[in-house]
């Protein structure tokens, strides 16, 4: 029966759009509800089969609605949800405990700041609070000891107040909680990964543009392991989960209306799962240390943890060791190394310990402790700090009862290198200092320390000579663009260049301990691209033993080689001290401030002399309506036949510097830079244009410029003026979206704001919008696009925005820039374009697209054979693959499936919801199928469809428009493996048990089926048959 609150438990039943998984035995799923009119509060427990077989009403400190929910966890630590409520009249905070006691906490008088949550961000067991403040957009932490604010952090601002914390959670399971972010007005998602109170990350989420659902909180919901994120419409009362699988949407399920639109889903208890995992002991982070190893082939350093205070900070410390006692402070401590007649610290391995703690007194009920490694057997300040951590003890160390907590400390490698004990089997000692973090704990403090001998034997340390190639040609086994096999080890000239691609590179040694490299060796520390499109690496060229004063770790870069100039360098202080990948500094300061030296970012472009300036062009006009209605109305552009093919750019540096505009502007942020450079390397692939970076002086700025900017006080995201005199090409960027979040100009491709850094970007070459929707403004000059073409599918300059964002100029965009710039002379070669997923491809060494983000993408191509290879695509479904100049490849479920509304005349159409396009001008010959069904539309080339092997299990394909010039390649089949069955001119074939092919039209236009080697065509009358043509397989 109904509730006196009207909420009935019946009426919140897991429903049909996702299954619950009935056999998995977890806690149930706790739902807070408040009435946001009597300030009631009610608790649903849903169970794994998705029923409500319990719910009670909650205390709450007043039956009023000022009274609001404002947080819910475990703040006493006794596995029972608690609850944090704000006053939102008053500024009061009250914790109410499970146990019905209260806590009045620190009031803040200012209403606007409103807490989004709670989480043990640095890791001492206590929950501290996120505050947002609605106003200013300002984001602060209290770092909490129990109910006292032990301190404050200030976090990344948020101006933009439309942004609000949806949840708090440790999302992605890396023991750290994050914060997910909804835009109320644009219904935008974004996800910070944090690590402690910095933002480390913030990968993209799915998008929800009705602005009437809200983020509730966010759970496990189906015990999958992966973080699901709650919802509520407030005008239609439906709750619904996302179902997620890291950060994509797998499914919803839905959860049945709560009539009463007054009560609202406010957010999930903790279960005791979730609880232990937010209020975890920081025990030093050796797991992340080994893989930090595994992946870089580099000893661990060691993990001071900035948050510990060091020792001199203690209450006391004992200067001096004296033996234990029970009565006193540590029990004992014994130290792990190993068994066998010999236990030795090994390298690069955490030291496993195990304390005994027994207190005189019971006061006590925290303790911290505090790890040393000292070359005595005394523990004091002169000796090496190692980490900290505390510990809850109560109620398990009362009277003479002992503690025991066994932990790992992380490698020490470094630690014992820097005071040189590298000396076979030196003896070091390892010293555990005890703080009860209580004043009367502190009488008799001189036994508060102990330490054990340890045997270690340290490794020599080396130096290693390395290069770093930004264009690697090949690492072994995989195919070049031509098809041929090379392997690294081919380059023979560190001055010559025999990929193909311009790429510079750069030489320097690194200290690490022997057996670290190999000589040869190739080593990889991350998989971002370089300039030329290549994920960079070193090769380790020489080593020899080290004596100096480094440490392991040191990396230094001693010369640059400008592949452009065919001129070395030597950078200015180019060196960094966690191993190769963490060297920065400068090549040169009067040309180009390379500061990212081992991030497979970009090279640096360096000249001896200012590089040279295009002039203002005008564009002959075309009667190709396609292009004419993307060239800008004056038909400007920049004629780079003066500059041998450059044009510079520049990022805004200096307020010193007078713009000459009527706009108040300022400089952008790295990631903003950092996408530019993408976004510029990425079309140097594709138009016959070199873009290189200058650094703004007064006498000399980039023919295009980026900065942020005011917009002479009128409201704007982002505008560019067309190329011209003084200010043209300047592109202006709302300085509130300057941090890569969500909308901001330095968030990810496939965001909204990288699209439209893209956007501008083409704008500053002399692109325009090609509809009438910018009538209000003026600029309605003809021809346009039609509105059925008029879509981001095709172009990045529409304002038709639909499905996901691009990241390239899109074909319609490549005829324009090309028609204004022409093609690049590199890409003549045989390509193979090797895809995982339907929007990530790999050409070479070189990646394109996010294999965990879909967008939109255009492949150019100039000329070759080329090959589009979709054997490495995961996962088996409905795949389009046109082949035709203009065609898509995506998902059947995404061809045309996004419904968009024309800006201009108001009408709607369909295009693609995601996928890669192929240009007006690639004609791709070859195809190698997946695993999936694969809907396949050949072209005018002689094309070659591959794939088909006698028991490799295929789906069921179809291809289309296929002729007399075009080969099927069936491998390792006999005829006896056929069926083989006409339906009007459609042939089927039935490959043994491995799937089927369904040839549409084939009787009209018959193409070769290659059989064993052997060309066969199919007819009614005759059936097999072998055509007088013999065609040689790639």
């Amino acid at each position: 029966m109904p509730t006196a609150n009207g909420l009935h438990p019946s009426g919140f039943q897991l429903e049909s759009l996702g299954a619950v998984p009935t056999s998995i035995e977890a806690e149930p799923l706790r739902l807070l509800w408040q009435h946001q009119m009597s300030g009631s509060l009610v608790r649903w427990q849903v169970d794994a089969a998705g029923q409500v077989p319990d719910w009670e009403t909650v205390v709450t400190p007043q039956p009023s609605a000022d009274w609001q929910l404002a947080a819910t966890g475990d703040f006493d630590h006794d596995g029972r949800a608690d609850h944090l409520w704000r006053q939102r009249q008053t500024g009061e905070n009250q914790l109410w405990l499970a146990t019905q006691q209260q806590q009045n906490w620190t009031t803040v008088a200012d209403t606007q700041w409103r807490v989004a949550g709670v989480a043990d961000f640095n890791h001492d067991r206590q929950l501290d609070v996120v505050w947002r403040h609605q106003s200013n957009g300002d984001n602060c932490i209290w770092l909490m000891d129990g109910a006292r604010i032990a301190s404050h952090v200030e976090i990344r601002a948020v101006p933009d107040t439309q942004w609000k914390i949806g949840s708090i959670v440790d999302f992605n399971q890396d023991g750290a909680p994050d914060l997910l972010w909804r835009h109320q007005r644009s219904g935008d998602n974004a996800l910070w990964l944090m690590h402690g109170t910095d933002v480390i990350d913030n990968p993209a989420l799915p998008q929800l543009q009705d602005t009437e659902w809200h983020m509730t909180g966010a759970a496990d919901v189906n015990h999958d392991g992966a973080t699901d994120l709650l919802w509520w419409h407030e005008r239609l009362g439906l709750n619904v989960a996302w179902l997620m699988q890291g950060y994509e949407l797998q499914s919803l399920l839905a959860l049945k209306t709560v009539p009463d639109r007054a009560w609202r889903m406010v957010g999930v208890e903790p279960t005791n799962a979730a609880m232990n995992a937010l209020l975890r002991p920081l025990q030093l982070p050796i797991a992340q240390a080994q893989e930090s190893v595994a992946a870089t082939s580099s000893p661990p350093t060691v993990l001071d943890l900035a948050s510990v205070p060091p020792l001199s900070q203690f209450e006391a410390a004992a200067p001096e060791l004296l033996p234990p006692d029970f009565d006193r402070g540590i029990a004992s401590l014994t130290v792990d190394v190993g068994t066998g007649l010999d236990p030795r610290y090994q390298i690069g391995q955490p030291l496993p310990v195990t304390v005994e703690l027994q207190h005189r007194i019971e006061t006590s009920d925290r303790v911290k402790l505090a790890f040393f490694l000292s070359e005595d057997a005394t523990v004091s300040r002169r000796d090496q700090f190692l980490g900290a951590t505390t510990f809850d003890v109560a109620p398990t160390l009362t009277g003479r009862s002992v503690w025991q907590q066994s932990l790992e400390l992380p490698a020490v490698d470094d630690a014992l290198w820097q005071r040189r004990i590298t000396a076979p089997d030196q003896i070091v000692y390892l010293g555990v200092v005890v703080d009860g973090l209580y004043p009367d704990n502190e009488d008799d403090v001189t036994n508060n320390a102990l330490s054990v001998p340890i045997k270690f034997s340290i490794p020599q340390l080396n130096r290693y000579e390395f290069t770093y190639h930004y264009g690697v040609p090949e690492v072994a086994g995989q195919e070049t663009a031509s098809t041929s096999v090379s392997t690294p080890n081919n380059i023979t000239s560190l001055d010559a260049d025999q990929s193909g691609v311009i790429a510079d590179h750069y030489q320097g040694r690194v200290i690490a301990y022997a057996g670290t490299y190999e000589v040869g060796q190739w080593v990889d520390v991350r998989v971002d691209q370089t300039q030329a499109q290549t994920n960079g690496q070193y090769q380790i060229t020489a080593v020899q033993p080290y004596m100096g004063a480094e440490s392991a770790g040191w990396v230094e870069v001693t010369t640059y080689f400008d592949h452009e100039t065919q001129t070395r360098y030597q950078p200015q202080a180019a060196n960094g001290r966690d191993y190769l990948g963490s060297e920065s500094g400068y090549i040169h300061p009067r040309h180009y401030n390379q500061d990212q030296f081992g991030q497979d970012f970009y090279e640096a472009d360096v000249w001896l002399t200012p590089p040279p300036t295009p002039q203002l062009g005008i564009a002959p006009r075309t009667s190709d309506t396609t292009i004419q209605s993307l060239v800008n109305p004056f038909d400007y552009y920049w004629d780079t036949r003066p500059s041998n093919g450059v044009i510079t750019y520049s990022f805004y540096q200096s307020t010193d510097l007078p713009y000459p505009g009527g706009e108040t502007v300022a400089p952008v942020s790295d990631a903003i830079k950092r996408n530019v450079r993408q976004i510029l390397a990425q079309l140097e692939q594709t138009i016959a244009v070199e873009f290189v970076e200058v650094a703004e002086t007064a006498e000399n700025v980039g023919v295009i410029r980026y900065m942020l900017s005011d917009g002479e006080g009128i409201p704007f995201y982002a505008y560019t003026y067309y190329p011209g005199r003084t200010i043209g090409s300047d592109v202006h960027l709302n300085q509130q979206f300057a941090d890569p979040v969500a909308a901001g100009f330095g968030s990810a491709p496939g965001s909204y704001g990288y699209r439209t850094l893209l956007h501008e970007t083409l704008h500053a070459l002399g692109l325009k919008h090609p509809g009438r929707y910018d009538a209000a403004s003026g600029d309605v000059s003809p021809p346009y696009l039609e509105p059925a073409v008029d879509n981001t599918t095709n172009t990045v300059m529409t304002y038709n925005v639909a499905g996901f964002n691009p990241i390239t100029p899109m074909s319609y965009d490549l005829l324009a820039l090309q028609y204004l710039y022409g093609t690049p002379s590199t890409t003549t070669a045989d390509t193979t374009y090797r895809f995982s997923t339907l929007t990530h491809y790999q050409v070479g060494t070189m990646q394109f697209g996010d294999t965990a983000q879909s967008t939109k993408q255009a492949i150019w191509d100039g000329d070759g054979t080329d090959t589009l290879d979709f054997s490495g695509l995961a996962i088996a479904r409905d795949n389009w693959f046109d082949l035709r100049p203009g065609g898509i490849i995506t998902a059947q479920a995404a061809y045309n499936a996004q419904i968009y509304r024309d800006q201009s005349t108001n009408e709607q159409f369909t295009t693609s919801e995601y996928g890669v396009v192929l240009s007006e001008s690639t004609l791709i010959e070859n195809f190698v199928n997946s695993v999936g069904n694969d809907f396949v539309i050949a072209n005018v080339a002689a094309n070659q469809f591959y794939g088909y092997r006698l028991g490799q299990r295929v789906g069921n394909d179809v291809i289309w428009r296929s002729n007399q010039v075009d080969q099927l390649w069936l491998q390792d089949y006999s005829l006896e493996d056929l069926k083989v069955s006409l339906s009007g001119d459609n042939l089927l074939l039935r490959l043994a048990n491995d799937g089927t092919i369904r040839v549409l039209d084939y009787l009209q236009q018959p193409m070769d089926i290659r059989i064993d080697g052997v060309s066969y065509r199919y007819d009614l009358e005759t059936a097999w048959t072998q055509p007088n043509q013999v065609v040689s397989a790639i």
